[in-house]
């Protein structure tokens, strides 16, 4: 599982402890239910998600859904039941940093397909979760650009959490479980050595290319650190691309001679066998770029560290990576800066107690963001589900602006078109086109 799909089994766990829950997922899920039942539905024609649909229409109460579904199943915007919109990933911001390096083209499909589905999150849902307060501004700025911040919502709540509010990425309850996967277990990784984690997927936002870069440094002082990246190749590349920037590090690798050596590609850690990895690693590293995306996204991987226990290497500019060394966690370092890398990793790895030493911010850390708690939004909503009419009088509303702009627009043409048509009849524009006609014979 990926991140998007994670979330969904965790949330489902947690709310099938109040709630009857019923997961609907693409395909075969090949996991066994923890505690709630599965619905499984295909993609790419409307008979293919028949199952899904019946549910979401005649069982369920509430309806919760990755906000990009509204895109590919339409029969989420038809639903008599309040909808929950997941946008813990701000789609837009996502699109423009994935296709940075895409001729224009490509660029401009990928931002208006992302600002499509924005638009039906804002037209359709009755309630929105993201991750963090920093995404909730960004999505309540695309609510009001799209008319959903209505009168009555703010004399209800000031604050507008009724509209949108943050259910963030959480940590599992239980404990990673070692076992050995890394030290003496995988070639070339010897029992002493000292691992670093690279957690998850090398996106086009992320930057492994300083952290490969920073390796020569790292070595130099400490010959036996070994790069391990956890999610090189993603488990449904027909859905997810590969992506450039992977690429561009696996050439890097091979060009700086650390490819088998100082450098491991793992491929795809299934999520329940993640920990183990992680218990058995020194230190994590997770570096991207500067812009907007970093600054409004929430890094999930992060806390897979903080689950873990393990101090990490991160770049500054994402909440949770300032959070991490506003706590100590983690060093921060500027986007790019390969010498603060190497150094930073240098430090961590020179500490002798560097997991010990921060153990009990990271328990702290872990509690606050224990799946159970930062759920407690979205369980006090499917408590009490509420359509939001408002959405209603919105759509009219945009619909009705858009109707009366391209109607004063209409009128504006037709006037030019007649001042046009008036010069055109006039006496002297009769006499410029003869004299036209005169030159070119």
């Amino acid at each position: 599982m990926a991140g998007p799909a994670i979330r969904a089994w965790e949330l489902a766990r947690v709310l099938a402890r109040s709630f009857e829950v019923k997961l609907a997922v693409p395909g075969d899920p090949g996991l066994e239910a923890d505690g709630f039942g599965w619905l499984t539905y295909g993609l790419g024609g409307a008979g293919r998600w028949e199952a899904a649909e019946d549910a979401a229409q005649e069982w369920a109460d509430v309806v919760i859904a990755s906000g990009h579904l509204l895109q590919s199943l339409p029969f989420l915007r038809e639903l008599r039941v309040p909808l929950v919109a997941d946008v813990y990933i701000p789609g837009p911001l996502e699109a423009l940093a994935r296709q940075a390096t895409a001729e224009p083209g490509l660029q401009m499909k990928a931002y208006e397909r992302a600002w499509q589905v924005a638009r039906l999150v804002a037209r359709y849902a009755d309630w929105l979760v993201c991750a963090s307060e920093r995404q909730r501004a960004f999505w309540l700025g695309v609510l009001a650009a799209c008319g959903r911040l209505r009168p009555e919502l703010y004399a209800a709540d000031a604050d507008l959490r009724n509209l949108v509010d943050t259910v963030p990425f959480g940590c599992p309850k239980e404990p990673p479980q070692p076992a050995p996967v890394l030290r003496g277990a995988w070639p070339g990784i010897g029992r002493e050595d000292q691992v670093l984690v690279w957690g998850g997927g090398v996106w086009n936002w992320f930057d492994p290319v300083t952290l490969l870069r920073a390796m020569p440094g790292v070595l130099a002082r400490h010959p036996s650190a070994r790069l391990v990246f956890l999610g090189s190749d993603h488990p449904h590349p027909e859905r997810v691309a590969h992506m450039e920037r992977a690429e561009e590090a696996r050439a890097l690798g091979r060009g700086l001679g650390l490819e088998g050596r100082s450098l491991f590609w793992l491929g795809w850690v299934p999520y329940a066998e993640r920990g183990a990895y992680l218990l058995e690693a020194d230190v994590g590293v997770s570096l991207h770029g500067s812009g907007a995306e970093p600054y409004f996204a929430f890094r999930t991987r992060l806390l897979d560290l903080v689950w873990a226990g393990l101090p990490a290497v991160v770049t500054r500019g994402d909440v949770l990576g300032e959070e991490l060394e506003a706590r100590g966690l983690a060093l921060g370092v500027e986007p790019g800066d390969v010498e603060a890398v190497a150094a930073a990793i240098n430090t961590l790895l020179d500490e002798p107690e560097a997991r010990r030493s921060r153990q009990a911010g990271f328990d702290d850390l872990c509690k606050r963001y224990r799946w159970d708690r930062v759920c407690e939004p979205l369980q006090r909503f499917c408590a009490a589900p509420r359509l939001d009419a408002s959405k209603q009088q919105a759509a009219a509303q945009s619909e009705g602006g858009w109707s009366s702009e391209r109607a004063a627009l209409q009128e504006q043409i037709n006037r030019l078109q007649s001042v046009v048509h008036g010069y055109e009849s006039g006496r002297l524009m009769q006499l410029m086109a003869a004299l036209r006609g005169r030159r070119r014979r």
